[in-house]
């Protein structure tokens, strides 16, 4: 996981950017990013996720949550047949 903070945030187009000391460049991150029924990012949040690089090259975060909030739980479905 890497610790960032929200630098810019476009709240009508739920995306914006963080910024990492641990980061060469500014990193786009998308409101699905962030778990099912979280708060709005806001510029200044501290948070901290997962970097993946795309096909095209480009990095986005992923995996987001909010210092001080515990990670979420990946949900994983589970296969029972019936007989």
């Amino acid at each position: 996981m890497t610790k960032g903070q929200i630098k810019s945030w476009h709240a009508a187009k739920g995306f914006g950017f963080i910024k990492s000391p641990d980061l060469e460049n500014e990193v786009f991150v998308h409101i699905r990013a962030f778990a099912r029924g979280s708060r709005e990012p806001q510029v200044g949040d501290v948070i901290y996720f997962d970097v993946v690089t795309q096909p095209d090259g480009k990095v986005r975060a992923t995996d987001c949550y909010f210092a001080g909030q515990a990670k979420p739980v990946k949900s994983v479905s589970v296969y029972k047949p019936t007989t």
